[in-house]
């Protein structure tokens, strides 16, 4: 019996001592071990290169059709949690894209990241996918992306009015600094996105782009005054950590985009997320009163994440709107 037992132990610990012998440690600064790869490291993704930089873009319908281009959330998240409205790809042609250093689009340091460089981004991605020198293009932003198009329209309103017809603003985010105080994510120091950043920050550092992206993914807190899905998540790439640092940095001494918006007068469509306890009925009456001409709509029930959990009563709405 004995001898039976010391058979199964030292087999037993050659199993662990194989296992543990066949473990591979991975480097967490090689492309795709913490991360997914960026269009400069993943040949096989879809990209575009303006401006500088070189963008992820997936591409839906016919370039017949009229063009509507998405700009994500953030700063700076990817498209995907958008995807869910290539339903509209039936009758217009469809452009996502990962923003300047977020999503799989490639990776910048801080130097060369501004609210210049965005707007440089978006003019020269209209400019691409202009069916012809006057046609005008539809616009669907989120939250972070409706502040970079109201930082092109501020920066140029005649430009924009001769280059963009309907915009779609959800849950935008904040026009001016001083409305910052609406949206920003009250600290829960018991949440458990908070003992993951202390627990992640331990092993890895943020000192490469792909461990800052890592480690700002795994952290990531969630706002529970948004009231994002639990159990219909939209899903996510990467995110960009060091664009999302330089953003908060450019807002450190204060800005305003709003001063030439009244020269903007086509009639832009504001919706809201019902259960958002962020983006107040008040909040949206100070976004939408900078501009001249705004229809608002609420779709109840949803959180932030409506682009994706209430994807069809959405794309109701974009239909109704664009055919005015």
């Amino acid at each position: 019996m004995k001898l039976k037992r010391l058979c199964i132990f030292f087999l037993f610990a050659a199993f662990l001592l194989a296992t543990f012998t066949s473990c591979t440690l991975l480097d967490p600064d090689e492309p795709g071990n913490l991360v997914p790869k960026t269009v400069d490291e993943d040949s096989t993704l879809d990209f575009i290169e303006v401006n500088g930089t070189k963008l992820h873009v997936e591409t839906y319908g016919n370039t017949a059709n009229r063009v509507i281009i998405f700009l994500h959330g953030g700063p700076v998240d990817d498209f995907r949690s958008l995807k869910r409205l290539n339903g509209l790809q039936d009758s217009y042609y469809l452009v996502f894209y990962d923003q300047r250093g977020g999503g799989l689009s490639r990776r910048h340091d801080p130097d060369d990241i501004s609210i210049d460089t965005y707007i440089g981004d978006l003019d020269a991605i209209i400019e691409m996918y202009k069916r012809n020198a006057s046609d005008k293009i539809n616009i669907i932003a989120h939250s972070w992306g409706a502040q970079i198009v109201t930082f092109y329209i501020d920066d140029d309103p005649v430009r924009a009015m001769t280059k963009l017809d309907k915009i779609v603003f959800s849950d935008p985010g904040p026009f001016k600094d001083e409305w910052m105080k609406y949206v920003e994510v009250d600290m829960d120091l018991t949440a458990d996105w908070m003992n993951e950043f202390l627990w992640n920050n331990e092993f890895i550092s943020s000192d490469t782009h792909e461990r800052a992206d890592y480690w700002a993914f795994v952290t990531k807190g969630s706002n529970p005054d948004r009231h994002v899905s639990k159990t219909d998540l939209s899903p996510k790439w990467r995110w960009g950590a060091y664009a999302t640092f330089k953003f908060r940095e450019m807002g450190a001494d204060g800005w305003d985009w709003t001063a030439n918006l009244s020269q903007y007068t086509n009639k832009v469509l504001f919706i809201r997320s019902g259960l958002n306890e962020d983006h107040t009925p008040e909040y949206f009456e100070l976004s939408m009163e900078v501009y001249p001409d705004t229809k608002l709509i609420t779709i109840e029930d949803v959180g932030h994440d409506l682009c994706w959990v209430k994807s069809d009563e959405y794309m109701t709405e974009v239909r109704a709107y664009f055919l005015l």
